[in-house]
């Protein structure tokens, strides 16, 4: 599996699916056709030092990472001083509150653009010339930014008037203690906007059902758990305890979507981009369901995981983590590689493993966390499985103890 790098400068390759033909011929039209603008992109970048690129704008983990790194490295020193980034964005942004909070460090502009246009643009950022000589481009997606993470304050923050609306949203859902956001992957949201639905991804999915424990174990313990999500397919069952609280059915903004996992004790998820939000806050995250194990691990060095384990039909055991490591099968994103006539089944968390990892969380918050000798033997084993040039290998976050204790086999 490739990651995909930002150096510090403009410079960024991604994968575009395209065939011979496209290559061959449309391709090389585009690129001629695009010569007086790379002529004049050279100019305002060797002139006034001006660089423009493309904002994923369309889903909420690309528009908070990617450009939460960018700011991070700015920051470090990592990007050229002096240099001006602009930042074209379509109307069709997946959350103006976010966009809001990102213009107020950096210049992003929104222009309105068809779908068609939309997809051009993103042909021209990703395989032109444009993006090949580094004058129209994308920042990249890759969590390996582990030292911008976990060195660096945030740098987005809320203003006092945006600060007095998150405590008015809390007031209204009742909340007078500290909460957590819980989250569980499903289609429907992007069933919205993709003519193809979810079907390449799907295979992230978990019920939500199985996050209920979890939620139960925080209001128990006096906090309240927040469902979110911006598009659900499914209520949780109006039986569950008054704290907690199905936040995206009943009381779902823009503006929570981001206030609430910056400023919650912390995140339990799945890989969806929903907790990117607390990324960039820097607030803790516990993933579970994560998947696949050869994706670069949460960054901050308190967040916590647990993966999806892989059924092999064809073996009938589970495949060890090494397995994984080295299958090109489960190195691949693409979900027609994991059905089941392939052989390789992922196996969603149950929902003992997310309790266990919630309250493994929070108790390491709290400070009454309690590791042994075997689970830091078991740590250092599961961290080895992976070579010192991996990301995974640097990752200063953990795989759940719990989970770890009671499949110690996966590290064989």
């Amino acid at each position: 599996m490739e990651h995909y790098h930002y150096d510090g400068t403009e410079k960024m390759t991604l994968p575009w699916p395209s065939s011979k033909k496209w290559n061959r011929v449309a391709l090389p039209l585009l690129n001629v056709s695009l010569l007086p603008t790379a002529a004049l992109l050279f100019f305002l970048k060797y002139a006034f030092n001006l660089h423009f690129h493309r904002v994923n704008s369309s889903r909420i983990g690309h528009l908070a990472h990617d450009n939460e790194v960018f700011l991070r490295k700015r920051r470090l020193g990592m990007i050229k001083k002096g240099a001006v980034y602009i930042g074209i964005a379509a109307h069709g942004v997946c959350n103006q509150a976010l966009l809001r909070i990102l213009q107020r460090q950096m210049t992003i502009w929104q222009i309105p653009q068809t779908r068609l246009w939309r997809s051009f643009t993103k042909i021209v950022a990703t395989q032109s010339i444009l993006s090949r000589w580094k004058l129209f481009y994308v920042f990249p997606s890759t969590f390996n930014a582990l030292a911008e993470y976990n060195h660096l304050e945030p740098s987005l923050s809320f203003i006092p008037e945006e600060e007095q609306q998150g405590q008015e949203l809390l007031e209204t859902m009742g909340i007078r203690n500290w909460f957590i956001c819980f989250h569980s992957r499903d289609s429907l949201h992007l069933a919205k906007f993709l003519k193809k639905g979810d079907r390449k991804h799907d295979f992230r999915n978990s019920r939500i059902e199985q996050y209920l424990p979890a939620a139960g174990y925080i209001a128990l313990r006096g906090g309240y758990a927040l469902r979110m999500g911006a598009t659900v397919e499914q209520e949780i069952p109006k039986d569950k305890h008054h704290r907690v609280i199905d936040y995206a059915f009943q009381y779902r903004t823009e503006f929570g979507d981001i206030f609430l996992p910056a400023k919650c004790k912390f995140f339990l998820g799945s890989t969806s981009g929903i907790a990117n939000i607390s990324y960039i806050f820097n607030v803790p995250v516990a993933h579970a369901n994560f998947v696949p194990i050869t994706n670069p691990f949460p960054p901050g060095n308190k967040d916590l995981f647990i993966p999806k384990k892989i059924w092999s039909a064809k073996e009938k055991r589970f495949l060890t983590f090494r397995e994984m490591l080295d299958s090109p099968i489960i190195n691949s994103w693409q979900f027609r590689q994991f059905r089941e006539e392939d052989g390789l089944i992922p196996m969603d968390n149950t929902a003992e493993e997310i309790l266990e990892l919630a309250r493994e969380m929070n108790e390491r918050l709290d400070g009454t966390w309690e590791s042994t000798p075997e689970d830091e033997a078991l740590q250092h084993k599961f961290k080895a499985v992976w070579t010192p040039d991996l990301p995974q290998h640097r990752s200063s976050c953990r795989l759940g103890a719990d989970f770890l204790r009671k499949n110690k086999y996966l590290l064989d």
